[in-house]
């Protein structure tokens, strides 16, 4: 479920990835916007929002396959007909009407020069009766030269133009870019049928386990799932408990990790903080606590409350911060030894 990086040629028409149906667990959503686009009202910027691993791309997605299509089945007014050359041509990524950008580089960031180009399609007309769409996945990573050349186009849109972006933190957006999109937040609507969903994923009765585990992501559940997820997971955990436990050196550990994505590491270890915060605090019945040992518990123990928020707070900074010059190796050292002595004192 991970999702490819783009490629260097964005601008470019891109095949649409996902199943030709909405995600059945924001099928409420998407009824809402097809109404808005039956009733002649749909506006010409959209912004979906929510957790990641909602499902965000893969509803947009389908919202784009049911506007574009020129035979839409109304039996059911939720599906693309899969057939008609609009349909066939979004299948291949050679479609004329659609435009998709997404993060790219070491950054995974959408820059100016990619956005500009989309611009400039954005500005060609439209048929009469047709719409030109571009969907812009990962919209809250634009930094501000890009997201101020967009703002331009979406204060002074082009007839039957409709720009879709998609963010997981849309706070992380201009104002003035939000107040120019009609924002409709997603979030599981439909617990049953994401759990049924992830019954026929998984292949097993423990959906409800897994979405729970998942902070109600059903694509993260899926993926969490997956063995070699839950390998990543155990070698960033024990470097975890290897840093607390004094078990190896900071430069071992940072060798450890060598293979794991910065984020996936530092987003992993956020969790792992917060249990400890939870930890401070009393919550015996957070499940995580369940599994720790003795000494784990007592390598929570030796730093207080104020301590572990610090941490904390240290994790979140280098997680927000965006640059393609990262090491993953300074950046560990750096953190884990700060760590280190924060035990030590």
């Amino acid at each position: 479920m991970v999702e490819a990086l783009a490629s260097a040629e964005n601008e470019q028409p891109q095949p649409l990835q996902h199943a030709a149906n909405c995600p059945p667990w924001l099928s409420a959503s998407f009824e809402h916007v097809l109404r808005r686009h039956e009733q002649g009202n749909l506006p010409h910027a959209l912004l979906f929002s929510g957790s990641p691993e909602l499902g965000k791309r893969w509803f947009s997605e389908n919202v784009v396959r049911v506007l574009l299509c020129k035979n839409l089945q109304t039996n059911t007014g939720t599906r693309a007909c899969g057939e008609c050359p609009s349909c066939v041509q979004l299948d291949v990524g050679s479609s004329s009407e659609f435009r998709y950008l997404q993060p790219a580089g070491k950054s995974l960031t959408i820059r100016i020069d990619p956005i500009r180009e989309l611009v400039e399609w954005l500005q060609l007309s439209a048929g009469a009766d047709r719409y030109r769409i571009a969907l812009i996945s990962g919209a809250d990573t634009m930094n501000r030269a890009a997201a101020n050349a967009l703002l331009k186009t979406l204060e002074e849109p082009a007839a039957r133009t409709l720009c879709i972006l998609v963010a997981d933190r849309p706070a992380q957006l201009p104002p003035t870019l939000i107040s120019r999109c009609q924002q409709i937040p997603l979030t599981v609507e439909d617990e049953p049928a994401a759990l049924a969903w992830l019954s026929s994923h998984l292949g097993s009765d423990d959906a409800k386990a897994a979405l729970e585990q998942a902070c109600g992501a059903p694509l993260r559940a899926v993926r969490q799932a997956h063995p070699d997820w839950q390998a990543q997971q155990a070698t960033i955990d024990a470097a975890w408990w290897n840093l607390f436990l004094h078990k190896r050196s900071v430069g071992a550990i940072v060798e450890s990790l060598k293979e794991v994505p910065l984020t996936v590491c530092l987003s992993r270890f956020i969790t792992l903080c917060a249990v400890a915060v939870r930890h401070r605090q009393g919550a015996a019945e957070f499940s995580p606590l369940k599994s720790l040992s003795a000494e784990q518990n007592a390598a929570i123990e030796r730093l207080n409350s104020v301590q572990w928020f610090t941490i904390h707070d240290d994790l979140l900074r280098l997680h927000r911060i965006d640059s393609a010059s990262f090491k993953t190796q300074t950046v560990l050292e750096g953190f884990l030894a700060d760590t280190r002595l924060k035990i030590k004192g």
